[in-house]
């Protein structure tokens, strides 16, 4: 198996989601944010869409492609599958405002997320209470331990395919 880890591109976008879908079905984060009974897979996708399309120019967004593979599926788009996705938010130094460019595109990204909520009628599940205290302790965590003026680079996504993962021990 040859693996190639590339820029993330919009042909790339669906088998990304996918990845990240199947990564974080079973995660304890995520059963504890979304209302299983009320979790609505397809508002996700397109939720992580936009956050995707947002990624392409604002992150470090990259897939690891299986390049010795092709599938149906794959060969029509001229891409290989994915087996993992990573999502990078670059370093930010602390005294510098946020560029006019970085602004605007984080209201594209709320932007297409209202848009989804309307479209949904809600957040598909997503228990905004729970959300917003997870947020709440990430950031007072980041303030008591982030003190590098250049600032920090921020995991916001590792992702793998199940099939790529080794199984557990017996």
């Amino acid at each position: 198996m040859a693996i190639e880890v590339v820029n993330l591109t919009e042909a790339d976008i669906p088998g990304a989601i996918q990845v990240i879908q199947q990564a974080f079905a079973d995660d304890p984060y995520f059963k504890w944010v979304f209302d299983e009974p009320s979790f609505n897979a397809q508002r996700n996708y397109d939720s992580l869409a936009a956050r995707c399309r947002w990624g392409i120019n604002n992150a470090i967004f990259q897939v690891a492609k299986d390049t010795g593979t092709t599938t149906t599926e794959s060969s029509s788009n001229n891409s290989s599958p994915i087996l993992g996705v990573s999502c990078w938010l670059p370093p930010h130094p602390a005294s510098q405002p946020e560029t006019w460019y970085s602004w605007y595109q984080s209201w594209v990204l709320s932007f297409r997320q209202l848009i989804t909520n309307i479209r949904y009628r809600g957040h598909g599940g997503l228990r905004t209470n729970r959300y917003w205290i997870w947020k709440t302790r990430q950031q007072e965590a980041q303030s008591a331990i982030w003190n590098d003026p250049r600032g920090y680079y921020f995991c916001n996504i590792v992702a793998l395919y199940c099939m790529t993962r080794e199984p557990k021990p017996e």
